[in-house]
């Protein structure tokens, strides 16, 4: 995992089975829904998880921004959800 710019994070891995990533999203969406308390304050943190699943031949750059195309999409419908590209 790395911070990829602001409040993005990129998580790279070799696995290509689209269930396996759908519940690897969910365990996330899962950790963060309730919500925290800080300093006396009740905060909401929405994840919007965008997944573009790609093999050796695909450029990195266009990888990131399939993934993030599909993040955008999960932020413009709501947030705390997951899109695949």
């Amino acid at each position: 995992m790395a911070r990829f710019g602001g409040d993005e994070f990129v998580i790279l891995t070799q696995c290509n089975d689209v269930e396996l990533l759908v519940e690897m999203a969910n365990i996330l969406l899962d950790l963060y829904r309730p919500p925290l308390e800080l300093d006396g304050e009740t905060i909401n943190i929405g994840l919007s998880i965008g997944i573009s699943v790609f093999d050796e031949l695909d450029e990195f750059t266009n990888v990131c921004e399939q993934a993030d195309k599909a993040m955008y999409s999960v932020k413009k419908h709501g947030k705390h959800n997951v899109m695949f590209w």
